[in-house]
């Protein structure tokens, strides 16, 4: 590693002392000095103004100026070198002078030069602090740089950004968040952002959410309502981190959100169409089954009754012979067809059972219930979902979704028809025996009738007006596909159906 070079400024009026730095500094083997030696204040002015030494040594008595003047003048450079102060031997008052004015050390003449000897020393003490405060500059500037690109950078992204205080005070947010918050910097700085931007609804569950960031929880995700300062609401989904202190706590909690107002109102309204158009289609498909089965059965059925007109007609009119063991032959046979054909729809209906797959059941409990829940607030029931601890289970995740998907629907319609105040569904998830997950929709409906329920799954049986009956026997083939079991009973002041699916081995 090659041997640094200090450029030296050396402003010394007597020769001998000039000479006698010199040798004291070759006893340096650290460094290597690179000296300029000037006599006059005014020439070592200029010379540090246009090369911009390391160091300076500068002696306090000179014909044009003392040190403590060409100290004021170094003041005025944009950043001047370090400048170690040489005074008369014995005059300590004008070395603290000397300090006061900026002089980084000073050494005291001595008539027998002793302070050479501590000159090294002095000089390397104070090349180290420059250093250190060199690299001080240079950390305040790329920190000072690196706030002001994060500052360009929040005022130019589109996302709203807000920093919170480990108690949930706003210490800095972006113009986004002004605009959508109707807050200025200014106005918020310091408050709790409960306090000023969320609805009453929706507080405790951030609460709840920060508290979570506070435990170390985070990144997370979470969607709430924000209250302009007008009054008006706005839909925000937020990704939320957290900046840790050295003992790991959380010192401060950073939000990045989109509004997504107009896209959940999008999102709700395609949902309703969708399952629009999924209900037509189920009544059209069924019809069309029920036109094959007819179809494929009514030559069957009508050989049968054929056969069987003809074999009465002989045993009435005595004719028992070889034609009326035929006949009864061919009805025997033409049963056997019409249950030929039902196994073979049957058959067709087994085979079309859905690739099944590792899914996280609540995550898939909770998108299926987000998706019923704008239907849920519009008729003012209160949609509760109760996760429990679950494993990973093996199923179709499409079929089990529309059976849940029925299952809520079929809840919300007793519920609301039941015109019963304070109403209520609710989703629950749990362990159930033999390697099995329950899930439970519980509802504050009218109940179930028992004689009803004992007709509940059959197809083509339902209680309403317009109901085709088949969503719960469809339900049931779907579950019991996925090697489940569904089933019903009655609650008090409601209605519970349960489902289960295989947890995965």
């Amino acid at each position: 590693m090659s041997t640094p070079i200090v450029r030296l400024l050396l402003i010394e009026d007597d020769q001998v002392d000039r000479l006698a730095c010199r040798r004291a500094l070759s006893r340096l083997t650290d460094s290597v000095f690179d000296i300029h030696e000037t006599d006059l204040a005014r020439d070592g002015l200029a010379y540090a103004r246009s090369h911009h030494p390391d160091l300076i040594l500068l002696d306090y008595r000179l014909p044009d100026l003392n040190g403590v003047e060409v100290l004021s003048e170094l003041r005025m450079f944009e950043d001047a070198p370090p400048v170690i102060m040489l005074t008369g031997a014995g005059d300590i008052s004008i070395a603290v002078e000397a300090m006061r004015s900026g002089a980084r050390d000073y050494l005291l003449k001595d008539t027998a030069g002793e302070y050479l000897a501590l000159l090294p020393t002095v000089i390397e003490r104070a090349m180290r602090e420059q250093q250190m405060r060199t690299e001080k500059r240079c950390m305040e500037e790329t920190l000072r740089l690196e706030r002001d690109f994060i500052s360009a950078v929040l005022a130019t992204v589109g996302a709203v950004v807000i920093v919170l205080d480990r108690e949930g005070r706003i210490v800095r947010m972006n113009e986004a968040c002004e605009t959508i918050s109707g807050y200025s910097f200014e106005e918020a700085q310091g408050k709790f952002v409960w306090d000023l931007m969320l609805p009453a609804k929706e507080i405790s569950t951030v609460k709840k959410v920060f508290a979570q960031l506070q435990d170390g929880l985070f990144p997370n995700s979470f969607d709430n309502c924000w209250r302009h300062k007008n009054g008006s609401e706005r839909l925000i989904a937020w990704s939320n981190t957290a900046l840790t202190n050295s003992a790991g706590k959380v010192e401060y909690v950073i939000a990045t959100g989109l509004d997504i107002t107009e896209r959940r109102a999008a999102e709700e309204a395609a949902l309703r169409y969708q399952a629009e158009i999924e209900r037509i289609y189920r009544q059209y498909a069924l019809g069309a089954f029920a036109s094959v089965f007819a179809h494929e059965l009514s030559q069957p059925l009508a050989a049968i009754v054929s056969y069987s007109d003809a074999s009465l007609r002989m045993i009435r009119n005595g004719q028992e012979n070889g034609q009326l063991n035929r006949n009864i032959e061919q009805t025997a046979l033409q049963a056997q067809r019409a249950a030929h054909i039902i196994r073979d729809i049957r058959h067709f209906l087994r085979r079309g059972a859905p690739e099944t797959s590792v899914e996280d059941l609540n995550s898939l409990v909770d998108k299926v219930v987000s998706q019923v829940a704008p239907e849920a607030e519009a008729a003012g029931i209160n949609l509760k979902l109760d996760p429990g601890i679950v494993p990973k289970v093996r199923v179709g995740r499409i079929a089990v979704e529309k059976v849940l998907l029925n299952l809520l629907q079929n809840a919300l319609e007793a519920v609301r028809d039941s015109d019963t105040r304070n109403g209520a569904v609710t989703v629950r998830t749990q362990t159930d025996d033999a390697g099995f997950v329950r899930i439970s929709v519980a509802d504050t409906g009218p109940g179930l009738d028992p004689e009803d329920a004992k007709r509940l799954f059959q197809p083509f049986f339902t209680t309403k007006a317009e109901g085709l009956g088949m969503g719960l026997a469809i339900s049931r083939t779907i579950v019991e596909a996925q090697g489940g079991r569904l089933w019903s009973e009655t609650a008090q002041g409601g209605a519970i159906f349960h489902f289960t699916v295989p947890i995965e081995p």
